[in-house]
């Protein structure tokens, strides 16, 4: 007798936000044979701007390659939702005309939303000061419980949900994502690439050649 799969509630998916490497960084699942770890840059834009062996910076002032910065992640999500994700954000971003990317706002809340999540995570698992790797993590213990609801917001890959506006019941997102297209260089090697988030805010502003993002998460406002 086969049993129908059950959906996580909001309950589960909210209180699975545990910061280790035996969760999933995306579901919050506990990660027992189906472990694997996701690049918090994905490999075709490392591949696309040459990040791999660029830096950014951390919290704490350090600096880590963009192919080392991971987290732990489910295979499900890996390569199944994120993946898909992935893939939608390509060929919105570079192989369709901007009008196309304006209207699917929604996955671009979630792609660059998790981005975000995904370094703050990553902040939390590793050490304040590299010398003392059993020391106090980059991301303050006081900060973890204000991500909840922007990490519950963008589960809509594996739960189906809809956020609408309180007066007309008009289709929304969970905050602000606006796109641009910018002038740019015609040549690959030429083309710019810039990063900012802005944790206090749940801001994130990118540079991808000739599209530009700013998202903010309104953090369940």
């Amino acid at each position: 007798m086969k049993h129908p799969i059950r959906l996580p509630t909001p309950f589960d998916i909210i209180h699975r936000r545990v910061y280790t490497i035996n969760r999933c960084f995306y579901c919050g699942k506990r990660l027992r044979s189906d472990r694997s770890r996701e690049h918090v840059f994905p490999e075709w834009l490392q591949n696309k701007f040459a990040l791999a062996n660029q830096t950014i910076t951390l919290l704490n002032g350090t600096t880590i390659p963009y192919r080392s910065l991971k987290v732990p992640c489910c295979k499900a999500c890996n390569n199944v939702h994120l993946s898909q994700l992935e893939n939608q954000m390509k060929a919105l971003l570079f192989a369709r005309p901007i009008e196309d990317l304006r209207q699917h706002l929604d996955l671009v809340f979630i792609w660059i939303t998790k981005i975000l999540l995904a370094i703050i995570y990553a902040e939390r698992l590793l050490p304040l000061r590299r010398r003392y790797p059993q020391g106090k993590r980059i991301l303050a213990r006081e900060l973890w419980d204000s991500f909840q609801m922007t990490h519950f917001f963008i589960q809509s890959l594996i739960v189906p949900m809809q956020f609408t506006t309180c007066d007309d019941d008009e289709p929304r997102i969970p905050g602000s994502v606006f796109v641009f297209d910018l002038n740019t260089a015609n040549t690959p090697e030429q083309q710019l690439y810039d990063f900012r988030d802005d944790v206090c805010t749940l801001s994130i502003f990118i540079r991808l050649g000739s599209r530009g993002i700013i998202a903010v998460a309104d953090g369940g406002l």
